[in-house]
């Protein structure tokens, strides 16, 4: 088990490819196999609060919004929010 059980998902997909499922598809086996083969404890993404279809499809598959920070992250040379999102261990 790792040390503090916790993970942490990142992504990105071609705007060709947006709104045919293949995020929703993905994170949903990341979640997966971050629960049952690494056994974490909870999974966290950091998403741009105007990135609201990442927001969307984090919620659908269950993660749940835990903080908003303001201007805490620099992008090409200007600070940016961050929305935090966690998905925990289902109960076994």
């Amino acid at each position: 088990m790792k040390e503090h059980c916790r993970a942490e998902i990142g992504f990105a997909l071609k705007p060709e490819y947006w709104g045919k499922g293949f995020m929703t598809e993905s994170l949903l086996q990341f979640v997966n196999f971050g629960f049952n083969n690494l056994q974490v404890h909870s999974i966290e993404a950091n998403v741009n609060p105007l990135n609201e279809k990442s927001m969307l499809i984090l919620e659908k598959v269950g993660f749940k919004k835990e903080a908003y920070f303001r201007e805490n992250y620099l992008f090409n040379g200007r600070f940016i929010d961050s929305a935090i999102f966690s998905l925990i261990e289902p109960n076994k």
